[in-house]
């Protein structure tokens, strides 16, 4: 009994550990991944699962995916009224997408139960993200990264990713669990936080190099609200700080792409937030519309337009604006297009509530460190002025449904304050 224990406890470890490496391979070890782990959680744990106390975050989580299927109904309902033709893309991405239900249980479960280990999790992580940021620097270098690959462009050194340009946000997000990760050896925790921090000046040179914009500015955050949350002692603060800012002005004075990046993104995001507020969309000038994102974010006003209470379903954007892009580049247009402002309004107050929750928690004297890396890899995610990928891909949704399950485990997991 206990030899089988182990062999269990071992092969889901091996399925959770897998997600930073699946990441890296691509979308296809990603979902494999993912359903290997559900089947088996199933499989294993089938008559158990559904006894798992669900708190208040967990019923949220439950009424956002009914609210997904009742959109979808409502859609075909309407689709059939009009006799119009059910879209299957519609239809298939919405189903499928019931896997990151099962896939939040499921590790809910087994984290609730120990049988997989977080901590485990962010050592590989870690070693996941150092590896990322040791090709880029390999890449940079040599002109090829470890298996050949040379990089796109001056600007963009994106490594085992090759020609998708997400080196920059893996790193962003994994190399988050360097600061919950427990070294191999006792020191005093002055040296182990100064050890950390030099991993992440390290990371912040890979992402600058991967030429990831967004989510360089996205990493900068979170280092800066880890250091406001975390650190009690101001003269590291004020060290952090500083020996940050003099990197950040070395590589601007020295390396013109950066420069080039940051002068880019400066006034492209001018340009944005500028046209964001504009309602007649034929004020705007010819020119500004062959602006990064520009076109993305105004079809994506005009797609929640189409159904702004109940939304067009999962994925419905690509559907109705065909000649835009496939999403709008940024969560929320996105979230307000596919679900409306009614699934809109259910996933804010999840995320509200899932924060404030943490922010309650971290001054608990019993908090757990680990409850950082998850809840800032989320806090970015969710951030609103920012581009995006889409919500709803493969990539997206995994990371942000496994960090769901740990942080609304960890959180749980810390009683309540009278």
């Amino acid at each position: 009994m206990v030899y089988s224990k182990l062999n269990i406890n071992f092969l889901f470890n091996i399925l959770f550990c897998f997600f930073p490496i699946s990441f890296i391979i691509g979308n296809q070890a990603i979902n494999f991944n993912t359903l290997l782990l559900i089947f088996f959680t199933l499989v294993y744990f089938k008559n158990q699962i559904y006894k798992i106390k669900l708190n208040s975050l967990d019923k949220l989580l439950t009424i956002i995916f009914i609210y997904i299927i009742i959109s979808l109904i409502i859609n075909c309902i309407e689709q059939l009224i009009l006799e119009k033709k059910i879209s299957e893309i519609i239809l298939s991405k919405s189903v499928f997408y019931l896997r990151y239900f099962l896939l939040y249980f499921a590790l809910r479960y087994l984290i609730s139960k120990k049988i997989i280990s977080i901590k485990l999790f962010s050592i590989v992580s870690v070693l996941s993200a150092s590896f990322v940021a040791l090709d880029i620097f390999i890449q940079f270098f040599f002109s090829k990264n470890i298996i050949g690959l040379v990089p796109i462009s001056d600007r963009h050194y994106s490594g085992m990713f090759g020609a998708e340009l997400i080196a920059g946000g893996y790193l962003q997000k994994f190399a988050m669990f360097i600061l919950a990760t427990p070294f191999f050896f006792e020191e005093k925790n002055n040296d182990k936080l100064i050890k950390k921090f030099i991993f992440l000046i390290i990371i912040l040179f890979s992402i600058i190099l991967s030429g990831n914009r967004m989510p360089l500015l996205l990493y900068l955050f979170s280092i800066l609200i880890f250091i406001i949350i975390s650190i009690k002692n101001k003269w590291y603060i004020l060290n952090f700080l500083i020996i940050i800012l003099l990197c950040l002005f070395f590589i601007f004075k020295n390396f013109s792409t950066f420069k080039l990046n940051t002068s880019n993104m400066y006034s492209q995001s001018k340009v944005l937030i500028s046209t964001m507020f504009i309602k007649d969309i034929n004020l705007i000038p010819t020119e500004i519309w062959q602006k990064p994102y520009v076109t993305e974010f105004q079809c994506g006003k005009k797609a929640i337009k189409l159904n702004p209470i109940f939304g067009g379903g999962l994925r419905s954007y690509r559907v109705n604006f065909p000649n835009c892009n496939t999403h709008p580049h940024n969560y929320y247009l996105e979230i307000v297009s596919d679900l409306g402002v009614l699934g809109f309004l259910i996933i804010l107050i999840f995320v509200f509530k899932l924060f404030y929750k943490t922010f309650k928690n971290s001054f608990s004297k019993t908090y757990d460190n680990m409850i950082f890396p998850p809840f800032l890899i989320l806090l970015m995610e969710f951030f609103p002025l920012r581009s995006s990928g889409s919500f709803f891909t493969t990539n997206n949704s995994t990371i942000i449904f496994i960090m769901l399950a740990i942080l609304v485990s960890l959180c749980s997991k810390i009683p309540e304050k009278n």
